[in-house]
């Protein structure tokens, strides 16, 4: 489990915030790096989102 001073703060909406910011930086690298989305990649990138946002928020 990742400590919640990963985000700096225990406000889920102020780390919902930045874990758009991550996944929009990986999303754009993928996209720089394979020119395409692969459903598998949408999903890796929702999973992580995801997984970011409900430890924020609960950790």
């Amino acid at each position: 489990m990742l400590p919640k001073t990963l985000w700096g703060t225990n406000d889920c909406a102020e780390a919902n915030f930045w874990g758009v910011l991550i996944i929009l930086f990986f999303v754009a690298l993928a996209a720089i790096f394979t020119k395409v989305y692969p459903w598998y990649i949408r999903v890796l990138f929702l999973g992580f989102y995801s997984a970011m946002v409900f430890v924020a928020c609960t950790a």
